[in-house]
């Protein structure tokens, strides 16, 4: 952002969740449904969206209740999602010096909740951290490009101070730390004059293994003649190195440059599923095989005989280019076979709503997270989903996304508007004799510098190899 010689003031950011806690506003109402929960019955001239009849079955219906607790607990998990997201953006205007200053978003309107006080005046769960990063003077520790670590790599973030108080910085010092851990150093001799934005200094220290803890906080406290003036953290999440390999080896690759899954120590059969290959190289003693789209007739014919798919509809690196090459498979046709739409990068109301359902079998339990997913996954954020399951079939929903109270408009990949309640990231269903895995994580192109990319498609490989059993039927389409 450049100032071009005038004040930059960023007058419009803030949460905008459009999940709020429905239940205290009924509790204000007597126990009753506000008028403006059903706009769209009364014709008001707002989106059909905001019309909040039936919120509370569709809650249960699809199973939230398990996920987060009742309601009012699944308002919070929200509520700290947009902290992070808070938190994160007043960190990058922070960090320009460019930004003269930001007017944020403060009070909820009905039926629009869009700041850090709610309808009733009530501080929202995250603002008591917030005032830790909504200071006049605010340290920050750049570590945005990564967050994820294997243990023994080094870790290198930037660390920028903010000052616009009156406090003369001569002799300030910068204070760091990694919490539980003996890694921590001073940034000295620190010279800023009020309303100047620079990087001081750098953090640097090779990761310790993480022992019992996976995610741990990098502190830094910015001290004058022994006086806090301010105090920042990041988070990291630290993963065994061991944890890279997989514990289900032997799978087929189709339509991937295997390379890259054969570092991780995948034992890929010497004939099967290399990009060009006729149908017949798939090895049919490999029950498993991680898919690029079902172009291939063959991968068709490998289901229907009874094998195990995963098929990642996720970007294909290219490794001439050394860069991901958006690609589509030819999915579409099968999809509506099976009443079913792929939808694209708009999930649903809005990105506030991806989550992982965690009692499949351990999927997922190495990596730190809470739902709504965020920080852990900003590597593999999915920028597809299917559309079209109901909530009977939530079991074979391993994890998705939704909108407005458990509902949302998404788009599919024509650009159309449908109507649905919750979205797939990860489904499974049964395919002929065999059984499918479809995930829209982009696990393929970071697997090799993320550990969580890693360790998903570790997973859902040997989730893939187990007894798992999908009651949502796959129907293909006819040549």
């Amino acid at each position: 952002m450049r100032s071009y010689g005038k004040p930059i003031l960023i007058t419009e950011f803030a949460p905008a969740p459009y999940i709020y806690n429905v239940d205290k506003v009924k509790q204000k109402w007597g126990g009753k449904d506000p008028w403006w929960f059903h706009v769209h019955a009364k014709r008001v001239a707002m989106p059909a969206q905001w019309d909040h009849i039936g919120f509370e079955e569709r809650f249960g219906q699809w199973g939230f209740d398990k996920i987060y607790g009742n309601f009012t607990k699944f308002v919070e998990a929200s509520d700290w999602y947009y902290f992070d997201g808070l938190k994160h953006y007043t960190e990058l205007m922070r960090m320009n010096p460019e930004t003269a200053g930001f007017v944020s978003w403060l009070f909820d309107s009905a039926p629009h909740p869009v700041g850090s006080i709610d309808f009733y005046k009530d501080k929202k769960v995250y603002c008591d951290e917030l005032a830790k990063v909504w200071t006049q003077d605010l340290v920050i520790i750049d570590n945005h490009v990564r967050r994820n670590f294997w243990a023994g790599e080094t870790l290198r973030a930037d660390v920028h101070l903010s000052h616009f108080s009156h406090v003369n910085m001569d002799g300030a010092r910068i204070e760091w730390w990694l919490e539980g851990t003996d890694a921590r150093g001073t940034i000295d001799s620190i010279r800023l004059e009020p309303g100047q934005v620079r990087r001081v200094g750098e953090i640097v220290f090779p990761v310790p293994d993480p022992g019992g803890r996976r995610q741990l906080r990098v502190y830094a406290r910015l001290v004058k003649d022994g006086r806090e003036l301010s105090e920042n953290w990041t988070e990291i999440r630290i993963f065994p190195l061991s944890e890279r390999r997989p514990s289900v080896r032997r799978v087929n690759f189709v339509g991937f440059d295997q390379s890259r899954f054969q570092v991780l120590g995948y034992d890929i059969p010497a004939s099967g599923g290399r990009p060009g290959r006729p149908s017949s190289a798939f090895d049919p003693s490999v029950a498993i095989a991680v898919a690029y789209g079902l172009e291939d007739p063959s991968l068709v014919d490998y289901l229907k005989d009874g094998a195990t798919v995963i098929l990642m509809i996720c970007e294909q690196a290219n490794y001439w280019e050394r860069r991901p090459v958006p690609r589509m498979p030819r999915i579409d046709k099968h999809l509506k076979a099976s009443d079913l739409e792929l939808g694209g990068r708009f999930q649903g109301g809005h990105s506030d709503s991806f989550f992982i359902r965690q009692s499949h079998r351990g999927l997922f339990s190495r990596i730190p997270f809470r739902n709504p997913i965020s920080w852990p996954f900003y590597k593999v954020w999915p920028n597809n989903s299917i559309l079209g399951l109901k909530p009977d079939e939530k079991a074979d929903l391993l994890a998705g996304a939704y909108g407005n109270l458990i509902r949302s408009v998404p788009m599919n990949t024509n650009g159309k508007e449908v109507w649905s309640e919750v979205n797939a990231t990860i489904a499974q269903f049964r395919a002929g004799k065999g059984r499918l895995i479809i995930s829209t994580f982009e696990l393929a192109s970071p697997c090799l510098d993320d550990p969580v990319a890693a360790i998903m498609l570790n997973d859902l490989v040997a989730y893939a190899a187990s007894d798992f059993r999908p009651t949502r039927e796959f129907v293909f389409s006819k040549p």
